[in-house]
This record gives structure tokens, sequence and C-alpha cells, in this order.
């Protein structure tokens, strides 16, 4: 075990003089000494690959566009300047290093440093203001939570500590240089405007009717096809790879088809790109005064360039956003169908029954429904089932069969079962109406919420939880899916023999235990 000298290392307070870069401070007060070593600013290290006059010295050190451009990434900046052969000294010095400037702008008293080592530069107080320790920088615990955190997240004294060892905002979060004069430019902007204030000067968007029908009739469909839409790519928008361009980046075959189907530039890059796709700078998407509908979503420059997570509304539904997130997705050409990605096939469905009448309740619906018959040859264990050629006709296994809503042919309607599998049910008892209900609940095979309304069937379902968006899997399936039959209210429990459940199938009770455990 090496020994700590807690007491007797000496402290070095590091001072760093570089204007113009958020974050910097200019004297570190973690540690203080009557040393204070002042770090030069590599100036030469921090301007975009492009505008690099020394690529020689650059290339002589291993850099590359995308290595010089994202500090940290390159393998010579895992390597102490004591360690740089000659010519790589030479190149460092070229671009204006000196060995301390090197170890802490490069490797920022990091990499290639054992703890002893470090603790000798004085640098490791800097290291432990960020959560670190012999232990953890020995790789025998877990790094500390700062290491996962941007810059913003830091607290002052981390952010003190950061500086120290030579980070600013763009290096720790690992910003590519050719991003930060756009960064700065805008972080240095003036106050953000408000929606309002914009939406007044925007031109008004024409609506693109032909891009919103299903895709059996679409017209013209050359038009759609040489911009590459297949049905699926079409009935789906935001799934096509067109729409990941701006209008001025069509071809003047794709410009043309477009235009066929009523785009003009500016409705194309709002209901198709919704201002996103395509705007890859912000500075750029801020010309168009779009952005602060994506600003009122959540969004800044640094999510935008990748530099962030994306915001919480990315991952909601449109009825869970709140009305000023509508109006801004509104205002981006999106609207309910679009934002929450539904098959265009199934916007007429959906909004018939968004737009009908108030749901009936159980009780009329019961009243006019007919009685289903108990399949009672169905619920005995697989070693009583007569005849039992017609359980294996329809695939049933013994597990299948003890265990129900496990085997295939459970999720069939019965007009799905082919002529052998419908005789093998009526073999074992059951009519179409005893199968639709017993066997699949009225849920399996019922892919349409308005097929299974025509049955009526659907008021028993949405008493449990469900809707057409829920149905259709646009929004999460409700509570009582994850429910047992004992934590069901009594209105869900009547819901649920309606459509044919009773406690054990509910719960999924193998069949071989149904008389031996109190359900």
């Amino acid at each position: 075990m090496k020994v700590f000298l807690l007491f007797s290392t000496l402290l070095l307070g590091v001072t760093l003089h570089v204007d113009g870069f958020s974050g910097l401070r200019h004297s570190s007060t973690i540690a203080s000494s009557n040393t204070q070593t002042e770090v030069e600013y590599p100036e030469s290290r921090y301007i975009p690959w492009d505008e690099v006059e020394l690529k020689e010295a650059a290339e002589a050190l291993g850099f590359e566009e995308y290595s010089w451009n994202n500090p940290g990434t390159a393998p010579i900046e895992g390597v102490k300047f004591s360690n740089l052969n000659a010519t790589q000294t030479s190149a460092a010095e070229s671009l204006g290093f000196t060995e301390l400037s090197w170890d802490c702008y490069q490797i920022h008293f990091f990499w290639g440093y054992e703890w002893p080592e470090l603790e000798e530069t004085g640098y490791h107080v800097f290291w432990e203001a960020l959560g670190w320790n012999q232990s953890i920088w020995e790789g025998n615990a877990d790094p500390p939570e700062s290491l996962s955190l941007n810059w913003n997240s830091l607290n002052d004294e981390q952010k003190e500590a950061a500086s120290s060892l030579c980070y600013f905002k763009e290096t720790w979060d690992q910003v590519d240089i050719s991003l930060w004069d756009e960064i700065r430019a805008i972080e240095n902007n003036e106050e953000l405007a408000s929606m309002a204030d914009v939406t007044d000067n925007l031109e008004e968007v024409e609506y693109p009717a032909l891009r919103y029908v299903p895709w059996s009739e679409v017209e013209p469909l050359e038009a759609v096809q040489a911009l590459g839409y297949t049905k699926d790519t079409w009935n789906n928008p935001g799934t096509a790879p067109i729409e990941g361009l701006t209008f001025s980046n069509l071809n003047g075959t794709e410009a043309a088809a477009a235009e066929r189907l009523g785009f003009t530039e500016l409705s194309w890059d709002c209901y198709q790109i919704h201002f996103f796709w395509g705007y890859d700078s912000w500075l750029d998407l801020k010309e168009t005064g779009y952005h602060v509908f994506w600003e009122a979503l959540g969004w800044n420059q640094s999510i935008w360039l990748g530099i962030e997570d994306p915001p919480e509304s990315l991952s909601l539904n449109w009825n869970s956003l709140n009305d000023e997130q509508k109006e801004a997705a509104s205002s981006l050409c999106y609207f309910k169908e679009t934002w929450d990605q539904v098959d265009i096939s199934l916007w007429d469905e959906i909004r018939a029954i968004e737009n009908n009448e108030e749901l009936a309740s159980m009780a009329d619906v019961t009243d006019n429904l007919e009685e289903v018959e108990y399949p009672a040859l169905r619920y005995v264990p697989w070693s009583e089932v007569e005849p039992l050629e017609a359980a294996q006709t329809l695939g049933y296994t013994k597990d299948t069969w003890n265990i129900p809503m496990t085997a295939r042919v459970e999720e069939l309607k019965f007009s799905d079962l082919n002529g052998t599998e419908a005789a093998a049910a009526k073999r074992l008892g059951f009519t179409e109406l005893s199968w639709n209900c017993y066997q699949i609940h009225y849920f399996w095979g019922y892919n349409s919420w308005l097929d299974l309304k025509e049955t009526g069937y659907h008021v028993f379902w949405e008493a449990l939880g469900w809707n057409v968006l829920k149905w259709q899997g646009y929004e999460e399936p409700p509570e009582t899916e994850d429910l047992d039959w004992g934590m069901l209210n009594e209105n869900q429990r009547e819901a649920a023999r309606n459509l044919c459940f009773f406690e054990e199938t509910w719960d999924q009770v193998n069949i071989t235990l149904w008389n031996d455990t109190e359900l």
C-alpha cells in the first residue's frame, strides 16, 4: 500500500488567463500556496481544423479533422508531455504548448498520471473536488457522479476545480470546435422572442391536403413514388428518408413531384420536416424564426446540437402536452395524429370514434347482447380432456391447455380458424360466440377498434380503461393490464365477466390447481 502524503504535498494554485470562454476562473481557491504557476492558454489548439495553419504539426501528433475538432478523442491526448517522442515534442511546441500547458489542457492531469505522481503536482486536489480519490483513480471503485454531468450541472466548486484542470464549458461538454462560435453567438444574443411575437410575423402555411390521405387514395401516385415513398412510409409520416430533407435540398425531380402534391417550400419544410430535419445549425433555424416554437417545447442550442439530452416533450404524446406546447407544436405544423405518429389509414376511424356520441353504459349494452354459453369442456385438466384429438387438432399441448391464453390458436377469431380447426372447436362445445368470448375475450384478432365496436363488447374494455388510442398501440395500456383479479374494483370485475373472464382465467391459473387453491 502506498502512503498518502496528506499534509506534505505542495499545493499549486493554478491561474488560467483565457478571455471569451464561458466557465473559466482566473484563480483557484480550492488550494493555495505561495507559489502560483500560470498555465498559458494554447490558442492555436482551439480553432477549427479548416483554420489550422500548422496542419503538419497537428498531423505529426496524429490529429485529423474529427479528433482535432473534438478535444479528448485523439490517442496523443492520453500521453503526458514527458512521454512524447522528439518529433511529437517538437510538433507540440510549434503549436504553442509547454510541458505544463500540454499536461493541463491536453490531458488535464488525468491520463498517464498515477495517483502518487498526481499528488506531487498538487493537481490531485482539483480531482478530489470533483469526487475522485486514490481508490477510484486506481479503478477500485466507481467514478464519481461529476463524470456524467454536463458543465451547467456542476456546482460552483466543481466548475472551479474543472477550470483549474484546464477544462472550460466547451471542452468539458466535448463540443465540436467547429460549433463553438455558433453556440457563443447564440448565448450572447438578446433575450428570447416570445411565440406570440414571432407568430404575428410568420407567413401562413398552406395545409398540404394531398399528403394526408391513405396510400390507397393517393393521387398522383407517380409523384409519391418519385419521392421514394412506399405504402408503409406514406401512411406513417416521418418515416420516409425524403422527410429528412429541406425543400432546398431536393433535386429537380423531387421538387417537381413535391409541387405536384401541393407543396411549396414553406409547407414542405413545415409539414414534412417541421423545421427540424435538415436544420443542423441552430443559427440557421433561428433565421427562420421557428426556433421559438422548439424552445417552447424545451429545446435549446445545446440540445439541438446533441450536447445535452432531448427535452421531456419528445417522449410525450399529444394529450400529455400542455397548452403552450400544443400551440408550439401546431406552429411547427404538427397535429395530434402526426405528433403521435398514427398510421394515416386509421385517422378516419379514430376521429369517428373520438367525435362519437357519449359512451354507452355497460348496462345498456349487456341488455342487448346474446347470452354466451359456458364451454365446460374447455376448463378440465389435460388429463381429462375428451375428445383429446380435437384439442390436439387445435395445436394444444398439456401446458398450453392447462394455462389458458398461452396457445397460438387462442389469438384467432372463430372466423379466422380453418375448416379443420373450426370443426375441432365445435367438438369441444364452442360456438362462434363462445369462442370469441371465452377464448379470445374480444381482444386477440380484433385489431381495429371499429370492428370491436360493432360487436358491442368495446364498452367492457372501456370500463377496463382501454380506448381507441390504447387499443391501436399509440398509448400505453391501462393500469388494469397489470392487476390481478383481487385488485380490480367491482365495476372492472363486471366488465371482465362480460368478456368471459373469471378469476382463474384472468389470473392465468393452471387448470390443475383450480380445485386446490382458494381463488
